[in-house]
């Protein structure tokens, strides 16, 4: 099962499967690290794929 990364979403793969898709986080540290941000996460370690 997969999860919604984004702050405060409560989105699975067990809801809404057909209308939302989910990516990995991009493996270079620096598009990761945008991602992170824009998701409003607050992650201090890179996150490995």
């Amino acid at each position: 099962m997969s999860n919604c990364a984004v702050k405060c979403c409560k989105n699975s793969t067990t809801k809404n499967a057909e209308s939302i898709k989910y990516f990995r986080f991009p493996k270079d540290k620096i598009f990761s690290d945008m991602w992170v941000k824009a998701c409003g996460l607050n992650i201090l370690k890179h996150i490995n794929n």
